[in-house]
């Protein structure tokens, strides 16, 4: 398949169009989630993520979902339990497997940043954000 000048100039924007926008969209939503959740993004997130399927997550599986090495996810949960926020328990799968699990806590967390996130996709046309998904998505699972 052949690229096209035109194509890799519109890459090249979409690249760093998305750069910017994720830079500044982290920015001021971390310090809303500081502010109003008393936990950093990076927890938030990883609360999310705890929170989204139905069986608990190992540390591995986290770092999959996250796009981050296991160590960066250790320290995350690491602290994540020392605030609170989730607790670390046997798999019922595997005796040498642990899992990680939001608690109430945590919950309350989520709720709270997600309202945050609310505010900040006010005024977004749904539209735009799903051609954006599709299009972000797409290019992620091509060069994975």
């Amino acid at each position: 398949m052949t690229v096209s000048h035109d194509s890799s100039a519109q890459l090249l924007e979409l690249w760093l169009s998305a750069r910017t926008a994720v830079t500044n969209l982290e920015r001021a939503l971390g310090e809303r989630v500081q502010t109003e959740c008393r936990a950093s993004l990076a927890t938030y997130t990883l609360l999310c993520t705890l929170s989204a399927p139905d069986d608990p997550l190992n540390q591995q599986a986290i770092a999959a979902v996250l796009g981050l090495n296991k160590s960066s996810v250790s320290r995350q949960v690491d602290a994540a339990v020392k605030d609170g926020y989730a607790t670390v328990d046997a798999s019922p799968l595997s005796r040498r497997e642990k899992t990680v699990v939001v608690t109430a806590r945590g919950r309350a967390v989520v709720e709270t940043g997600n309202r945050v996130l609310a505010e900040f996709a006010s005024g977004l046309d749904t539209d735009d954000a799903a051609h954006a998904i599709r299009v972000l998505t797409a290019l992620s699972a091509r060069n994975r």
